[in-house]
């Protein structure tokens, strides 16, 4: 009778044969698609692909520009094979698309023939194409001035002295910051590096420098007359970055006349200028910097010729409460598409001008959030072309496309998945006791024995941010949960409140409390899972990154249910962190200035390291040696109060990783994290799985 069943069951799933789970090794053959550009007739797109070389541990990250054809169905062809490619751009009339690789701007002949580089600086940041097609406009760090005219001497009077300091910095051997804003990712950086915008001549070759000596200018547009420019600025070029944040809109004429302020609005950032075909109207968006964790990036429009009038605000607590992103506009005064994180997805958004609700073009599949994650839409004289990468519970990375025949998918770069058992998520809500209602997920592991009585063990994954969203149009950690669910482990993963995409009420909600309330959250999920009689409740385990880091110490210094746990690039001392980490302003949005005493003991409270006596749970924390914005010291910290103790705790440090560890390190750093989180359950696992 038993065999008959397995019988049936295996029937109603399509095949007798089971399909592999997901390997640790498909990490190098994943590709995801981060850009992607339609050329101007709409029957071409370059999509930008992220990978790796192969399988091997020591396989590099790669960055290609591939060319699919929406016309003759032909499979997409890779234009790129080394170096770091991003930013197609199409030329107006389609013979040339540019790039960046490497920080300079490339010219490749869609005809055929080899590309050729137009920069040679290193430097590039954002560029863009005229609409005439004969200029790009770019972005670069203003140069450092000139120390070979100075005169310096150590021996000298105080000029000379200075000069000579100045060489010191110049060379690399010292370096020397005036604010905060000091710290990079890898290695120290001045954050606070002005930039220019710079138009260069395709006919000419050459360049000329159209923002003045002072002041920070970027996301350049070109405004219809093709005069101009708009683009986002400091509106004080004095003042300092690091303590005056604020940015305007401004225009900037193409003969290099210097900059004028459209629009500012005090206390704010004004982001992302977008002229409409027509050259009527602006797009921007808006971050109050006053509480700039806890207010919404608003998405607004203006009249050009009434700039000063109120803004039309799309975007916001009183409408669709999100945080736009790749905002674009779909004919001269038509709609504005966005992304935006929303309930476990990245919906593609259409609004138009007036409207309350968006039209939420593409958001789901199968019952299932997905995330747009790239997208490009063009009007041509048929309607509309709409191309995007979409990132769903089976595949992170399928490519669809809308156009006058209908909707099809025209490329799926992973398609070795449809060898592989993929487990689907189950939506799972719970009510906590202020009435705040949290969401999360649970993927059952694929090919459990629905029959068996053996309960089998989960893991709880709590994300970072803290305004992060996780959920099944979530591409960073789909290969990591497909792979615990294919060892075996149901995987349970929570949106607490703080968490991005439910609003701004929501993300405010643990405003001086990162540690109870979302604690709570992500263990009442963890409750709703356990209401599955498939799941073991004596083996959990718990792990998290980034703030999930800080929330997987804390949590185990509160509840001792979990077998063991993985705190992963944390921060478990909050005023340390204040003082050495790159993301110091969270400390401050989150809770009050740290020099007020009250403020100071909540901090203090809310820190693992002052209640490391309550953890009793086996502990591993990890951290990378060149990670500097959590900073390795606080797993320092966190291991040396624990091993004081005689806890049951480990440390590993990657010498080479930084806090990308599990988004985009290398291949080999990647794996041995995932091995090592594995390897520390399974030492924890009673009773031990086969």
């Amino acid at each position: 009778m038993r065999i008959c069943i397995l019988l049936i069951v295996c029937l109603l799933t399509g095949s007798l044969k089971a399909a592999d789970p997901v390997r640790l090794d498909d990490l190098g053959r994943l590709r995801s698609v981060s850009q992607l550009t339609l050329d101007p007739s709409g029957g071409r797109a370059v999509a930008v692909v992220d990978g790796f070389s192969g399988v091997d541990p020591q396989a590099k990250k790669t960055r290609e520009l591939w060319l699919i054809d929406l016309e003759d169905g032909r499979l997409p062809r890779v234009l790129t094979q080394s170096g770091s490619c991003s930013q197609p751009t199409f030329s107006p009339d389609g013979a040339s698309l540019f790039f960046l690789r490497e920080g300079n701007i490339w010219q490749l002949p869609m005809s055929g023939g080899e590309s050729r580089v137009l920069t040679s600086s290193g430097d590039v940041g954002q560029f863009l194409c005229a609409p005439d097609g004969q200029s790009l406009v770019f972005v670069q760090p203003r140069p450092r001035p000139s120390l070979l005219d100075e005169e310096s001497d150590p021996n000298g009077d105080v000029a000379q002295r200075r000069a000579w300091l100045r060489g010191q910095e110049a060379s690399g051997r010292v370096r020397r910051f005036t604010g905060p804003e000091f710290v990079g990712e890898e290695e120290l950086a001045d954050a606070s590096v002005d930039r220019q915008l710079v138009r260069f001549d395709l006919t000419t070759q050459t360049s000329l420098v159209l923002t003045p000596e002072k002041g920070d200018y970027a996301e350049p547009r070109f405004l219809p007359s093709q005069e101009a420019l708009v683009c986002s600025g400091r509106t004080d070029p004095e003042s300092d970055p690091a303590i005056r944040r604020d940015r305007g809109l401004w225009k900037v004429p193409l003969d290099g006349s210097g900059p004028a302020l459209l629009l500012q609005r005090a206390g704010t950032i004004l982001s992302s200028p977008r002229p409409s075909g027509d050259g009527n109207l602006l797009a921007f968006t808006e971050l109050d910097l006053s509480n700039e964790s806890y207010t919404p990036v608003r998405l607004g429009v203006v009249g050009l010729g009434s700039i000063q009038d109120p803004p039309l605000w799309l975007t916001g607590p009183e409408g669709h409460d999100v945080r736009p992103s790749g905002i674009k506009w779909l004919t001269g005064r038509g709609t504005l598409w966005y992304t935006a994180a929303e309930r476990g997805g990245f919906p593609l958004c259409s609004m138009g001008l007036g409207l309350l609700e968006p039209d939420r073009v593409v958001s789901e599949r199968e019952g299932m959030p997905v995330g747009v994650h790239a997208f490009d839409v063009l009007a041509t004289e048929g309607g509309s072309v709409l191309i995007w990468s979409e990132t769903a519970w089976n595949d992170p990375c399928r490519i669809h496309v809308r156009d006058a025949s209908g909707v099809r998918e025209v490329w799926r770069p992973n398609a070795f998945l449809e060898d592989r058992a993929v487990a689907k998520p189950e939506r799972l809500t719970m009510t906590r006791p202020d009435e705040l209602v949290v969401e999360g997920w649970l993927l059952d592991p694929p090919g459990r024995d629905p029959l068996s009585t053996d309960g089998v063990p989960m893991v709880v994954e709590i994300h970072g941010g803290p305004s992060a969203m996780w959920g099944p149009g979530e591409r960073t950690m789909w290969h990591e949960f497909q792979w615990l669910a294919g060892l075996g482990y149901a995987v349970t993963y929570a949106n607490p409140r703080g968490s991005g995409g439910y609003g701004t009420a929501f993300q405010a909600a643990n405003q001086q409390n990162w540690g109870p309330g979302p604690s709570g959250d992500v263990l009442a999920i963890c409750d709703a899972a356990l209401e599955k009689s498939w799941i073991d409740q004596d083996r959990l385990f718990l792990t998290g990154g980034s703030y999930g880091g800080y929330l997987t110490a804390w949590t185990v210094t509160q509840d001792h249910r979990f077998k063991a746990a993985v705190a992963q690039r944390g921060v478990y001392d909050l005023p340390v962190f204040y003082a050495e980490g790159r993301a110091w302003r969270l400390v401050e949005t989150a809770y009050g200035d740290p020099n007020d005493p009250e403020i100071a003991e909540v901090l203090r409270r809310d820190s693992p390291v002052a209640q490391a006596d309550a953890i009793k749970t086996p502990l591993l924390i990890l951290h990378g040696d060149r990670d500097r914005r959590t900073g390795f010291v606080q797993s320092e910290m966190l291991y040396r109060a624990l091993e004081r103790r005689g806890a049951a705790v480990e440390l590993v440090r990657w010498t080479e990783a930084n806090h990308n560890l599990s988004r985009t390190g290398p291949m080999v750093d990647r794996m041995d994290r995932l091995i090592r989180i594995a390897d520390y359950f399974d030492r924890y696992d009673v009773p031990k799985r086969d």
